[in-house]
């Protein structure tokens, strides 16, 4: 099993903007969940994730409902800070899987397949590369 990480402190000042004026990207609606609940759906409904921490503006997210398996802890700045906060945080844990809240397709089939192909995950990072079919 492993612990996921949910990076969702990017401020909504890019293209995104456009779509909707929420402050954060994570808080972006599609359909009748945020983006971000749909990333935090899909870890929590793969058969490897165990817990889930998003790390992200925690008054904008206490608006949001989670499974049990979930917390959350405010950013500490920029993405490196947030990464650094959340593997503190989960510092018991034997592996973290690192999540950006802008994936609101992904599927729980895409996580396990992912954690599957780290095999006995021996390495001390693993990052996916998907080719770009012309």
């Amino acid at each position: 099993m492993v612990d996921a990480v949910v990076l969702a402190g990017s401020p909504n000042n890019g293209p995104l903007k456009e779509c909707s004026p929420v402050r954060h990207e994570a808080l972006i609606p599609l359909g009748a969940k945020t983006m971000v609940e749909h990333v935090v759906d899909a870890l929590l409904q793969a058969r490897q994730v165990d817990r889930v921490l998003i790390i992200g503006p925690a008054e904008d997210l206490s608006g949001l409902s989670f499974d049990h398996r979930t917390s959350m802890a405010p950013s500490q700045g920029g993405i490196l800070e947030n990464i650094e906060a959340g593997l503190k945080i989960l510092s018991g844990a034997k592996r973290i899987l690192l999540v950006t809240s802008d994936i609101p397709l992904l599927t729980p089939q895409a996580v396990d397949d992912f954690l599957e192909l780290c095999g006995d995950m021996a390495g001390d990072l693993y990052y996916p590369v998907i080719e770009k079919m012309v």
